[in-house]
């Protein structure tokens, strides 16, 4: 909560006085006992949600292409690579038996 100074218009301070807090001013000699409990509660308005590119009905007549779905699993993935070990194991020993130039 911030007051104003009714003086010069600059933002008032809260000290503490000889009896009580106080609001005071720190560029002239304005002071305003609180003798009460100050309270000041404001709620701001939600701003309305909007829907995001226009909701479902933007996504109606939108192109589309059929993708290829490749789905990999650990049966799968250890054939692959046994065979890939295979091949290369069989590749090792053919150029070991290539006759040296």
């Amino acid at each position: 909560m911030l007051l104003f100074c009714p003086g010069c218009g600059n933002g008032l301070i809260v000290e503490e006085g000889q009896r009580c807090h106080r609001f005071a001013c720190n560029t002239c000699p304005y002071v305003h006992n609180i003798t009460r409990k100050v309270t000041n509660r404001k709620y701001p308005k939600l701003k309305e949600v909007d829907d995001v590119l226009g909701g479902a009905a933007a996504w109606e007549n939108v192109d589309s292409t059929a993708a290829l779905v490749f789905v990999r699993n650990a049966w799968n993935s250890s054939i692959s690579l046994n065979v890939y070990f295979f091949l290369w194991s069989i590749t090792l020993s053919f150029v070991g038996t290539l006759p040296q130039m």
